[in-house]
């Protein structure tokens, strides 16, 4: 009679460590969802009224002018605004390279970032950072947008090459 009462309350203890096991894991895919929505939600908010990124994302849409290459002492407040744009668009390739936003939320903001493909500024841009950066043994700033617009082959394959005829180097590589 002793033997079945231990097993008995062996049966218990390990069927309400399977049930709490079961409840934590519960708790955990919650709160990662919770987590990713709140990634989705600050990125979604920072693209819409963050004033230097949407004026950046404007440009890029519109191609309302020639912003690269830089030139000019006025062209630095352009440069810094394109950097923080070209950036905070990085971090959300980043983000969603480590999946930490899903596929789902990331295609809602993914438009901003394949635009960015479409722009030749944006592009020549890009090809410069790549190429000084390559030359100096750095990695580039922005390479999770760079991955990410290669995945959607959106890269010419004249963007790798450091002597291509249809991208103008402005910087010294």
């Amino acid at each position: 009679m002793i033997i079945w009462e231990i097993k008995l309350a062996e049966i218990i203890t390990i069927g309400l460590s399977v049930i709490a096991g079961g409840f934590a894991l519960y708790q955990w895919i919650k709160t990662s969802k919770l987590k990713r929505a709140n990634y989705y939600n600050e990125a979604y908010l920072k693209l819409r009224e963050d004033k230097d990124i949407v004026d950046v994302l404007h440009m890029i849409d519109y191609g309302v002018e020639k912003w690269y290459p830089f030139e000019s002492h006025d062209d630095s407040q352009i440069e810094n605004k394109v950097d923080k744009t070209l950036g905070f668009l990085d971090y959300l390739c980043y983000l969603r390279n480590r999946k930490l936003i899903g596929e789902r939320e990331y295609r809602n903001i993914e438009y901003r970032i394949i635009r960015v493909g479409y722009n030749s500024y944006a592009l020549e841009y890009l090809y410069n950072l790549y190429h000084f950066s390559k030359r100096n043994g750095t990695r580039m700033s922005f390479s999770y947008l760079l991955g990410y617009l290669e995945e959607k082959n959106m890269i010419d394959e004249e963007f790798w090459n450091p002597e291509s005829k249809v991208f103008e180097q402005h910087l010294n590589f």
